[in-house]
């Protein structure tokens, strides 16, 4: 079953399913040694930009989605860079664009489904100390999962982007002593 991708470069198309199509996503993964990806077919490189724009389009960004009612969360409008530059209201940025080939690769290293629930009933640990015990965890309750993908180099990329506390952690401290 051939997958067709339907790219969103700005233009918004009817039907657009991902901001990069399978070339430059081989061109950014070949430079980064992801033989995983290297060797999987067309179509499964395909279906994993698919579910990786899926996955994008799901995060809460600053700004606002250029026409209302659309799947895509890209191109955005009120949208302005950490430098205080506007970002054009016509394009997707790069770092969004590289963020969903580092999804993409993600999925086929790992087999990983990033829209697949995920037990956070207890956070990531922020902080561990060995003498009197004291462990530090990140909690939804301080919205520490708030713009937080769960990849880091996602998080690195998309860091100036997503609205909210822009994917830091919130902590709570755990201690003894």
């Amino acid at each position: 079953m051939a997958i067709t991708l339907i790219i969103e470069d700005g233009t918004m198309p009817e039907g657009a399913n991902s901001y990069t199509d399978i070339a430059g996503a081989d061109a950014y993964l070949s430079s980064r040694g992801a033989l995983d990806w290297a060797i999987a077919d067309d179509d499964t490189k395909a279906a994993a930009l698919v579910r990786a724009c899926d996955t994008l389009n799901t995060y809460h960004y600053k700004g606002q989605v250029s026409a209302p009612g659309r799947v895509m969360a890209w191109p955005r409008k009120q949208m302005v860079y950490a430098d205080g530059s506007p970002a054009p209201m016509d394009a997707i940025p790069a770092q969004v664009i590289n963020a969903q080939i580092e999804l993409a690769g993600n999925i086929i290293t790992d087999s990983a489904d990033p829209l697949a629930p995920v037990d956070k009933s207890q956070g990531a640990v922020t902080s561990e100390k060995v003498d009197v015990i004291s462990v530090s965890y990140a909690t939804p309750e301080t919205n520490a999962y708030k713009g937080l993908t769960g990849f880091p180099a996602v998080d690195a990329l998309l860091r100036g982007f997503l609205s909210g506390n822009g994917g830091r952690f919130g902590v709570v401290e755990v201690g003894r002593g």
